[in-house]
């Protein structure tokens, strides 16, 4: 496919044209180190690992099994993976919750770190607000003599 193909790392110009596919705007420091990007992509057998991965590695039927809240967090200008991907993860995850990255690319965790960061603490803030609850309420019982 043609994510695999981007993974075929053997010179400088496909490591460019890898971080111009992963993100939407890479930071500028990144240019010096192209040949380093590529060794270690070498080094680390990505080319080798990417053409092992199928189609049945990415989106399967044992989704549709979760039962919990899944959140993705997806960059908007994600050029690897179509929005067609994230559809099908919606159809697919009975619980899927998307939250989108304006003008960021397929790393959001590294390209809009502050906006990644803000959406990670606000999941782990609502998923802790009732464990919370429960607990202060259950002190609170206990405090009183009532537990």
């Amino acid at each position: 496919t043609e994510q695999k193909a981007l993974f075929q790392t053997k010179s400088v110009r496909d490591v460019r044209r890898l971080l111009d596919t992963l993100w939407f705007r890479y930071p500028w420091y990144f240019k010096p180190f192209y040949q380093a990007i590529l060794k270690d992509l070498l080094k680390r057998r990505v080319p080798e690992f990417t053409q092992t991965l199928g189609q049945d590695h990415a989106v399967n039927n044992e989704l549709g099994e979760l039962t919990m809240i899944v959140d993705i967090i997806w960059g908007r200008e994600d050029r690897l993976l179509s929005m067609e991907s994230i559809e099908i993860m919606q159809r697919s995850i009975p619980h899927a919750r998307v939250h989108f990255i304006e003008q960021c690319g397929h790393v959001p965790q590294l390209e809009r770190r502050n906006e990644f960061t803000a959406i990670l603490r606000e999941l782990l803030h609502d998923r802790e607000a009732p464990n919370l609850t429960a607990a202060t309420e259950s002190q609170n019982r206990r405090a009183r003599g009532l537990a």
